[in-house]
């Protein structure tokens, strides 16, 4: 988790929701990019680079309104125990080339 929201944190215009030091965290990180709707880049992270990611209000609009990120959403990231560092690093750099900044 991490390696995922310090590598995200490098990108210009990435804004991590949820995500505090020293809180305890699920394996569900979400993020946002200024100036990129959140499914068109999960399905740019998809087609070109093969990471699928979930975007969206995640059955979840209340909670959304109540955290700033309604109507759009997030893109969430699912971390398991056989995610490795490799794939983080594929993801941050995937994000990276997709980020308008």
């Amino acid at each position: 988790m991490r390696r995922t929201a310090d590598g995200l944190r490098e990108i210009p215009g990435i804004r991590l929701h949820g995500w505090r030091d020293g809180a305890p965290h699920t394996g569900l990180p979400r993020f946002s990019v200024d100036g990129i709707d959140t499914g068109e880049l999960a399905t740019r992270l998809d087609r070109e680079h093969g990471i699928m990611l979930r975007p969206g209000l995640h059955c979840a609009p209340a909670a959304h309104r109540r955290v700033g990120t309604f109507p759009d959403g997030t893109v969430r990231v699912g971390i398991g125990p056989f995610t490795t560092e490799a794939d983080v690093d594929a993801l941050v750099g995937a994000v990276r080339a997709a980020s308008p900044s």
